[in-house]
């Protein structure tokens, strides 16, 4: 048996942790891979990886059975190349917390003017006009994977009215307001929390018609980009439909350590928005916590025990 574990830079942590499982392990083959961005993947039995695997990779694979990401999203993954290899696709929820918690962040730096004040102050500008407070807002969830889950938990606090959608409903049990339709959430929130894994459904699911229905509401993406239409959002933001948004996930990102701009619109020209590069799975102790999940993974693997978290490739989350 082979396993082959790919993270693009060094970790320290993971060094001791696949350590320990040779010992217990030590009949089997596993490696550790920084280096090459193309690995023939002949022989291996399970590969982990923090990358984009290549078509060229799967079709070297003879024998693989699981590819686990040590994260959420699995959009960049050639999904439907691995289900026709009949490969397992496994991804981790371990981040969600930290997802939600930057969603709130991102909420309370925009209601409270965080980064407007800071800014003015620190060239003695102490003008200031009123913040809202999020405390007993009108609050849509879209998505409710464990990210919006955690969301609903960290908004009980602020006795915030909670609004989904009719289809979470079993699996929220709980005694919110429950709408059919994104757009009928968006009417009747204040605030728009979308947590949406991006599918061939869910791209630009919240469109120019919901978008600009929003006046003087707020919206928070932490999901991905796309599931928001790019244009009609940066219209909405530019003619004040929108009151403000709260984006850490974008549409377009760095190669190559190159200078990039999140949007091929100039989002970050307005003051109404807080931008943030796609961080909320990078807390200080996620990354422990992502390779402690893995390791769990793997040994389940070796032990012939059923792996969680195997994705719908059909769903394609």
């Amino acid at each position: 048996m082979r396993i082959l574990i790919r993270y693009g830079k060094r970790n320290e942590y993971l060094h001791q942790k696949v350590s320990t499982l040779k010992m217990k392990y030590p009949h089997i083959d596993i490696s550790i891979d920084h280096e090459s961005e193309y690995n023939n993947l002949e022989n291996v039995d399970l590969l982990v990886t923090n990358s984009i695997i290549s078509k060229a990779e799967i079709d070297s694979s003879n024998i693989l059975k699981y590819l686990i990401i040590p994260f959420t999203g699995v959009n960049q993954l050639p999904l439907d190349e691995l289900d026709q290899k009949g490969i397992k696709v496994i991804n981790s929820h371990i981040n969600s917390r930290y997802v939600a918690e930057k969603a709130i962040a991102l909420a309370l730096a925009l209601l409270g003017k965080i980064v407007e004040l800071d800014n003015n102050l620190r060239i003695g500008n102490w003008k200031h006009s009123t913040w809202t407070s999020i405390y007993e807002m009108k609050c849509g969830i879209i998505g409710m994977g464990e990210i919006g889950k955690k969301i609903i938990n960290h908004l009980i606090p602020f006795e915030c009215q909670i609004n989904t959608l009719e289809r979470y409903k079993n699996k929220l049990q709980s005694n919110f307001n429950y709408y059919e339709s994104i757009k009928d959430v968006c009417l009747n929130s204040d605030i728009v929390f979308v947590s949406l894994p991006l599918t061939n459904e869910t791209k630009n699911i919240i469109n120019g018609d919901i978008l600009y229905s929003m006046k003087d509401k707020y919206i928070i993406n932490v999901g991905r980009g796309d599931v928001i239409e790019e244009e009609a959002l940066y219209n909405a933001l530019k003619n004040n439909i929108l009151k403000g948004a709260g984006l850490d996930v974008w549409y377009q990102y760095p190669q190559s350590g190159s200078v990039t701009y999140p949007s091929k619109f100039p989002f970050h020209e307005f003051k109404n928005i807080v931008i943030s590069p796609h961080c909320g799975g990078g807390a200080s102790r996620c990354r422990s916590e992502e390779i402690d999940g893995v390791m769990e993974k793997i040994e389940a693997f070796i032990q012939g025990e059923e792996i969680n978290n195997v994705i719908n490739t059909t769903k394609k989350y």
